[in-house]
């Protein structure tokens, strides 16, 4: 039966260097398959002493049966590979399938993704669009404005000018960072 990749699975995938050809680091499937067939993937690494890591997802030795030292994930290298090629990989054996990762883990996992300095913004607007979350200081931000301003939101933050109702926000209905205020006709011209 063909390898079907999952959000939470975890695979081991080569990415060693002309030195260390034979290193492999752990990647999590963060998203499921979208229209385009793909999914976002991140990978972690272990923490080492005097060297700078992103400290959005710190991942503890047990968190996972893999991980054998403290370890962070590291969203710069994010990256989004095609429902195909992953289960090519993992069925070639060139990807090496490991125990699925806790919710828990999962879940703080994604929130590093909204909370992280480090990842493209591609891949944090694709992981947006994929899953519908946006951080929970963004929310907070569009309901203190929205309260302040008569329901008109212009954030700065997000680049982007929006006209939304507090109650929609405040349920998780709409991407507001997606909508565009077009102030001549004083309404959304596009939500994404």
């Amino acid at each position: 039966m063909p390898y079907i990749p999952k959000r939470g699975h975890a695979l081991l995938i080569p990415s060693g260097t002309a030195s260390s050809p034979d290193q492999k680091h752990l990647f999590v499937v963060i998203t499921e398959r979208c229209s385009a067939n793909r999914h976002l993937l991140v990978n972690v690494t272990t923490i080492k002493d005097g060297v700078h890591f992103d400290p959005a997802c710190i991942i503890e030795i047990g968190e996972h049966d893999f991980i054998m030292a403290r370890s962070y994930v590291v969203y710069r290298l994010a990256r989004t590979d095609h429902t195909d090629h992953l289960s090519r990989m993992v069925d070639g054996w060139t990807f090496h399938r490991k125990n699925d990762v806790s919710e828990t883990l999962l879940t703080r996992i994604c929130d590093g993704v909204l909370n992280s300095e480090f990842i493209r913004r591609s891949d944090r607007d694709y992981f947006r669009q994929a899953t519908g979350r946006r951080s929970k200081f963004q929310t907070e931000i569009l309901l203190r404005v929205l309260k302040k301003q008569n329901n008109r939101v212009e954030l700065p933050i997000l680049g982007r000018v929006a006209c939304v109702p507090p109650a929609i926000i405040a349920k998780g209905n709409t991407h507001v960072e997606s909508c565009i205020f077009n102030p001549k006709k004083k309404s959304i011209i596009s939500d994404l």
